[in-house]
């Protein structure tokens, strides 16, 4: 019998195996990646794979104690989930990642601050943010004019709320 910490290992390794597959298709599509694509592929590929741990368990006699396969699925999944929720700041284009890389690019050398500023110029800092905004449906270019979508306008509320509930002031 495989003991509880295998189990809690077997956990972990479906989730990684799920990213480095998303990953993996990533690379070979050429499709620009979406939100709820990702969150489709992590959990197909993680369900997937419990599917193939109980035909393991039926066929092969593997011995596997199904009653902790519904705490690996949650554990698998809640480590897909951080992922996904991750997932934006990954893929954005940060202006501190960005900055980083340059001076980091600079060697010993370093890196003045016109430099910086040369390099990080609007399209780096909003363009990029805007993009993204009309690709998720949360806002609309519309004959040049910016509009919020209702999508965009429900997300906002709740960042709001939340903004408002941790006693923030409003913006980022």
């Amino acid at each position: 019998m495989i003991d509880d910490l295998t189990l809690i290992f077997l956990a972990f390794s479906v989730s990684f195996l799920s990213i480095i597959l998303h990953i993996l298709i990533w690379r070979m599509c050429a499709a620009t990646p979406s939100n709820r694509t990702l969150i489709y592929l992590l959990t197909l590929f993680t369900l997937m794979q419990y599917v193939f741990l109980v035909l393991l368990y039926i066929f092969s006699g593997w011995e596997l104690n199904l009653k902790l396969l519904p705490i690996m699925l949650v554990v698998s999944m809640a480590i897909v989930g951080c992922y996904i929720a991750s997932y934006p700041a990954i893929q954005a284009n940060s202006p501190t990642f960005q900055i980083a890389k340059l001076i980091a690019e600079s060697g010993n050398k370093g890196i003045t601050q016109s430099y910086l500023y040369e390099q990080l110029n609007t399209s780096t800092l909003v363009a990029d943010r805007i993009r993204d905004l009309i690709k998720d449906k949360l806002a609309d270019n519309i004959s040049g004019t910016m509009l919020i979508t209702r999508r965009g306008r429900k997300v906002a509320r709740i960042f709001i709320l939340w903004r408002t509930l941790l006693k923030e002031s409003k913006g980022g």
